[in-house]
């Protein structure tokens, strides 16, 4: 018996995650050798899995851009204009974590 009660969302939930199964477990081959898979709310024990969903689409953006807060390469590649986008979403998530496009 699970400790947890099953709940529905009261909306849609959303998620960026690969083809073909977007919502299909990590598999742990691709674990880390401390048993995470790198993000920040995996279990540090490496002993569960973790999939991150949102009921916001900018919910998903920053989550997914948040591991990347302080690295070199994606302030090199906003700062380079690498980035191109103009979807409102993804732009407001670069703002939120401090970084924008020239």
């Amino acid at each position: 018996m699970s400790a947890f009660a099953a709940v529905r969302p009261d909306g849609p939930l959303y998620r960026l995650a690969r083809e073909p199964d977007p919502w299909a477990w990590p598999a742990w081959s691709h674990a880390g050798p401390d048993g995470t898979f790198g993000n920040r709310w995996d279990d540090p024990d490496g002993s569960y899995r973790v999939l991150y969903a949102s009921s916001q689409r900018l919910g998903a953006f920053v989550e997914t851009l948040a591991q990347s807060q302080d690295s070199s390469a994606v302030l090199h590649a906003t700062n380079s204009e690498q980035i191109e986008t103009d979807d409102p979403d993804l732009l407001e998530a670069l703002r939120i974590l401090g970084l924008k496009l020239l």
